[in-house]
């Protein structure tokens, strides 16, 4: 994380970490992904179903969520108060 607005203390932390290809599938990585509401790392699937768009796939149990990060041009300036 290079900048967070909202919550500062989050820079420098890594979110992704092991990620490796999936011999088995294109565009698809596995790897772990930090949790932020149970503070640890959970077993993930990385996708990238399109230029610019990326897809975290996570279980817990029964459980499973998919979160999306879409590219930005640049990072964008912050909210002046």
């Amino acid at each position: 994380v290079l900048r967070n607005d909202k919550f500062p203390e989050r820079v420098g932390r890594e979110f992704v970490k092991d990620l490796k290809p999936d011999e088995s599938e294109v565009n698809l990585w596995r790897g772990q992904v930090y949790a932020e509401k149970m503070g640890e790392y959970r077993k993930a699937e990385v996708s990238l179903p399109e230029p610019g768009r990326m897809e975290f796939k996570v279980k817990v149990g029964f459980v499973s969520r998919t979160i999306e990060w879409m590219r930005v041009d640049g990072v964008p300036t912050p909210p002046t108060e």
